[in-house]
């Protein structure tokens, strides 16, 4: 199947949007507290550059099998990005062969208005600035910012009315997913976080909800579903209504991590 209409080619005005790669934990963790960097940069066929596929499937079909601490992370384009598709014009980087292990490539293609290329499921993306982090597709990363809200030790009420599991049933709910069991109830961040991956959705952490109160956060997010994290405590926003097994309301708590859950 081909995705290169999802680019906005040179001779195209066609709006992209997404690209997808899998990373080890450590490396999604380091993009998602600053970005791409020349880090993130790889050596490929194209010279040293981004490297992305043009689908999530493709990004999944490629984690290598013994891979047990995988990430994909979904990335978005600028609109203005200048991708050349190498399906129709094969010829273009037959001028840079020589040069496609040199270092400076990526400046030399951007310096020519060539932001990346894209041939089959493969981008390729010579212009970092162009590219940004926009979700966490599949797979669990912890909160770079909140790494303590690792454990959640609210317990008191039990049972499925275990904050934990509220929050997570609300998720599911919105989202019109079956709902957990007591067995199933996470006891962990990153258990909150697999569990809905498990069930097929995906979460963006929201770096300005850190140190926020309750409060403050569901005045300024009325629509959306998210996922917060306070002190030894898990509830769920969606859509400006509070999913809290304490049941106090927005108030004064502060959020240590929030995320905003969506589907894959």
């Amino acid at each position: 199947m081909r995705f290169r209409k999802l680019m906005r080619l040179v001779e195209e005005q066609i709006t992209t949007s997404k690209v997808w790669q899998h990373y080890p934990r450590d490396v999604a963790k380091k993009i998602l507290e600053s970005g791409v960097s020349a880090e993130t940069a790889d050596d490929g066929p194209y010279g040293h550059a981004l490297y992305f596929f043009a689908s999530p499937l493709a990004a999944e079909e490629d984690v290598p099998k013994a891979a047990d601490d995988t990430v994909i992370l979904e990335f978005h384009l600028d609109e203005a990005v200048e991708i050349i598709d190498l399906d129709e014009k094969p010829d273009v980087l037959h001028r840079y062969r020589g040069s496609l292990a040199d270092p400076d490539l990526d400046q030399m293609m951007i310096e020519r208005g060539i932001d990346g290329v894209i041939k089959n499921d493969t981008v390729c993306i010579y212009d970092r600035a162009c590219v940004r982090f926009f979700r966490v597709w599949s797979g669990v990363v912890a909160d770079p910012l909140a790494d303590m809200t690792d454990s959640l030790d609210e317990f008191a009420l039990g049972g499925l009315a275990r904050c934990t599991a509220v929050t997570v049933n609300a998720l599911l709910k919105h989202f019109a997913k079956p709902g957990i069991q007591l067995s199933q109830v996470p006891e962990t961040q990153p258990g909150v976080l697999a569990i809905l991956d498990q069930m097929g959705l995906a979460y963006r952490p929201e770096m300005t909800g850190v140190g926020r109160t309750l409060q403050q956060f569901a005045a300024f997010h009325q629509t959306g579903a998210y996922y917060l994290a306070t002190p030894g405590h898990a509830v769920a926003l969606i859509n400006g209504e509070l999913f809290d097994a304490e049941n106090l309301g927005p108030d004064g708590r502060k959020i240590l991590s929030a995320f905003a859950i969506s589907r894959r």
